[in-house]
């Protein structure tokens, strides 16, 4: 009973609903606008919970590094459209090859065309001995901040196996055939840095097993469940929506097409009703005149044409702004943000927002949830770098923002202010 036209191409497993989510960001301006707005809106500065002026501009190096502000943006949008974002931390490493005969040690970058990453090993002549051998690889830590970077995995890669009665999870990246084929033709790009264990299992033809306190696993709670301990993308409540709107303005483009420019018809038109202008005159004459006239008009505007007759004129078609379908579009739309819980007034930019409005009071509460969630991200990835440069752990909190204005502190405020 509850079949429709939109039924028909329901994604059958989650990849696919993951895929259809990331196609409606596409497909419907209003959803893609609203999760923009979503995801940027609450982001303010960050604020470290220090007193030593060192260390907080340690911590502001990092978030320059990072990228932090423009991550977070990122995130939101990967948190509102597939409902999970996987986030893990690349820290640099220097890698060097020594040579296993003089123990000659060079940077892999640095190494030239003597030595090359081939049949899994990285091997060629050494520069030092002159013995073609099998390097040596040792990778060392590198504290360099603008090396750092914060990885948002495709979560089309990602397999979890969950355990819904421990609550125990495993992340496993399936490595896509593009990195494969990369890093078996020896592209120093990937070689030179990339971890020798990620190599060890593109070798190995095995998807790589996250440690599981390394990788952040963000999952929106707002679909209220999961599937194989992933949050089902809440975008696809707004499935049948969307597969509506875009029919709706597929039905609007045919009707442009065909309806809108209609065919203008000059002909001979009879002085009488007994009197038949095509046995009296010459058509060709006419047509060739009439063409002519066209031209000049268009090229003056003040051209006349002295015609030995009358001349009628006929459009054939046009009536298609009769045929659109614009007001039932909006309705679409104002259904799409209603299932957002965006209103038309946060989509637009307008400013005449008031304190009594219900809906933006719980649209801030919502957004508020989001920030929690957000901080939560910050500090997990502040701790491991923390950690990793040997420096204090502090907590990192966003400057609190509002939606709305507090009008009962501004009306305070102007009393205070009238009884001086």
């Amino acid at each position: 009973p509850w079949f429709t036209v939109a039924n028909q191409f329901l994604p059958r497993n989650l990849h696919d609903v993951i895929r259809w989510a990331r196609y409606i960001t596409i497909q419907s301006p209003t959803t893609t606008e609203a999760l923009r707005k979503y995801s940027t809106y609450p982001i303010t500065d960050f604020i470290v919970d220090s007193k030593d002026e060192k260390l907080k501009k340690r911590y502001e190096e990092v978030f320059k590094s990072f990228k932090l502000t423009q991550s977070l943006h990122d995130i939101g949008f990967e948190y509102f459209t597939s409902g999970n974002v996987f986030l893990s931390i690349y820290f640099p490493i220097v890698r060097s090859l020594i040579c296993p005969s003089c123990a000659t040690v060079y940077n892999v970058k640095k190494a030239g065309k003597h030595i090359h990453f081939k049949n899994w090993k990285f091997n060629g002549t050494c520069p030092h001995c002159g013995i073609k051998t099998d390097f040596i690889v040792k990778d060392a830590k590198s504290m360099a901040v603008e090396d750092m970077n914060l990885i948002k995995w495709n979560p089309l890669n990602i397999a979890v196996n969950h355990n819904p009665i421990t609550g125990e999870y495993e992340y496993y990246y399936k490595i896509p055939n593009d990195i494969k084929r990369r890093v078996q033709t020896g592209d120093s790009l990937f070689v030179n840095s990339l971890p020798m264990e990620y190599i060890e299992a593109i070798k190995n033809n095995k998807d790589f097993k996250f440690d599981s306190n390394n990788l952040f696993h963000l999952k929106n709670l707002s679909t209220g469940a999961t599937v194989e301990g992933i949050a089902v993308p809440p975008l696809l409540s707004l499935f049948g929506l969307v597969f509506y709107q875009a029919t709706l303005r597929k039905a609007n483009e045919a009707v442009a097409n065909e309806h809108l420019n209609p065919l203008r018809v000059v002909f001979p038109q009879p002085q009488t009703a007994n009197t038949d202008p095509v046995v009296a005159m010459s058509m060709r004459s006419f047509v060739s005149n009439m063409e002519s006239a066209i031209q000049k008009h268009k090229k003056d505007k003040g051209y006349f044409l002295i015609a030995p007759g009358p001349v009628g004129y006929q459009a054939v078609g046009g009536e298609g702004k009769n045929l659109l379908v614009s007001q039932e579009i909006q309705q679409a739309e104002e259904a799409i943000l209603l299932s957002l819980g965006v209103s038309r007034e946060l989509l637009s930019g307008m400013t005449n927002w008031t304190s009594s409005t219900v809906g933006l009071r719980m649209l801030e509460n919502t957004l508020k949830s989001y920030v929690t969630q957000l901080e939560s991200v910050i500090n997990w990835v502040m701790s491991k770098v923390a950690v990793y440069l040997g420096i204090a752990v502090c907590e990192v909190t966003m400057e609190p923002f509002q939606l709305l204005d507090d009008e009962v502190f501004k009306q305070g405020i102007m009393a205070l202010a009238t009884s001086d």
